[in-house]
Parts: C-alpha cells; sequence; structure tokens
C-alpha cells in the first residue's frame, strides 16, 4: 500500500486513471486491449488470486492483458491484447473466455460486474444463471418485443462470440503496405476540444511529424 497524500499526486493519479483507455489503445502494436473479459468482478478476498490466475491464463495464450479500474469493488477492466486479424487470436479470445468465465464462476463472480453483457458475454448466460433465468430472460423479450427490433441477438438468443459476421475485420486480413498508409493518411480530420482552452484543434491521426505541423488548424469556437 502507498499512501497518496499531496493533494496534486491525487490529482495526476486521477487524470491518468481517466485516461487510461486512451494510453491502452494507443499501442504501437498490431494487437491492442480487446473487450470480452471486460468487467469481471469477483469478491473482494479472492480478487488477488483471481487476478494472478487470470495472468496465467493470458501467458497460456502467449498473450498478456491490461487491467484498471474498481479494485476496491473486485471489479476490473480487463483487456487481453490480441490481434483479432490473425486466426490464432481469434482462437485464444474464445479459449481465455471460456477459461476466465468458469474462473468467476468457482469464485462465485459475476462476469459482467458493471456494464451490460452485450453479444459477447450473453452466449454464457446459461452457464453463468442457469437455464431456468435464461428462460425467464427469453419471456421477458417475447412479451415486451414480441418482434424482436430491439437489440437483437444480445441477452436472448445471441450468436457465438467468436461469429466471423460480427469482426470488422476477417481473420487473416491483409494489408499491403502501399494500402495500409492511404487507409492512414485518408483519414478524415478529427476535432478534439482542449480543455480550457477557447478554440478546436483539428489534426490528422496519426501523420508521420513532417506532415502535422501544415495539417492543424485552428477554428473558432462554436458560438453554441
Amino acid at each position: 500500500m502507498v499512501e497518496i497524500i499531496e493533494p496534486a499526486l491525487q490529482s495526476a493519479i486521477a487524470d491518468f486513471r481517466a485516461a487510461g483507455l486512451n494510453v491502452m489503445m494507443s499501442m504501437r502494436e498490431a494487437g491492442k486491449p480487446v473487450s470480452f473479459v471486460e468487467d469481471c468482478a469477483v469478491p473482494l478476498p479472492h480478487l488477488a488470486d483471481y487476478t494472478a490466475r487470470l495472468n496465467a491464463i493470458f501467458a497460456k495464450h502467449d498473450t498478456r492483458g491490461t487491467m484498471y479500474a474498481h479494485a476496491s469493488e473486485g471489479c476490473l477492466h480487463v483487456r487481453p491484447v490480441l490481434n483479432l486479424k490473425l486466426e490464432k487470436d481469434v482462437k485464444a479470445m474464445r479459449a481465455i473466455a471460456e477459461e476466465a468465465f468458469a474462473m468467476v464462476r468457482e469464485y462465485k463472480g459475476s462476469h459482467s460486474g458493471e456494464h451490460g453483457d452485450g453479444i459477447v458475454r450473453s452466449e454464457f448466460h446459461e452457464t453463468m444463471f442457469g437455464s431456468r433465468i435464461v428462460a425467464d430472460f427469453g419471456e421477458v423479450k417475447r412479451r415486451f418485443d414480441p418482434d424482436n427490433v430491439l437489440n437483437p441477438g444480445k441477452i436472448v438468443d445471441p450468436p457465438e462470440m467468436d461469429d466471423r459476421s460480427l469482426f470488422r475485420y476477417p481473420p487473416d486480413y491483409r494489408v499491403s503496405r502501399v494500402e495500409d498508409r492511404a487507409r492512414l493518411v485518408g483519414l478524415p480530420r478529427r476535432r478534439r476540444r482542449l480543455p480550457g482552452r477557447r478554440r478546436d484543434v483539428q489534426q490528422q491521426w496519426r501523420l508521420p511529424k513532417a506532415r502535422r505541423r501544415r495539417d492543424v488548424s485552428v477554428v473558432p469556437r462554436d458560438p453554441r
């Protein structure tokens, strides 16, 4: 335990926590932190063991994970680093999910401690909650949404988490260097409001340093 008493350092730590997701997603490699065991929660006395075993699962599948957030509540935002353009990493995703959720059940925790279940976790509801509860989920869905127009495939009758039709890129997707450069340079300008500044900055994302200066412009603040 480290006591943080100075207000300035407390603020700096809080700011870093708020920026945690952006820090992780800016990793300069093909693999990125992927959200599918995002917010599993276990009783606090088991958190240390759960974390150690989870890291062992990642190592078993030749990867590592990023973790941050609500440790005091027994809930961690965990994202294994995977490249879902690769078939082997897609298989690793499913294996990690199955092993992690089995461990969560062992500790009598929840695979969705904070956020909704969505597509990637709904497949595992029956093993997590039991068949009777899952049948009740379906009954509520049919009564309130008989035409299945509200979030189809989530909670009730979900697809498999590794259904290829759900992927942004198919496994083993390849982009040539020329195509990749065109894709990056051709991205639209991205507007970002700077805290405390009366202006917006438009900048081209991920351009070489030599080109960034001429791609940055200052525009008036929106009067609204």
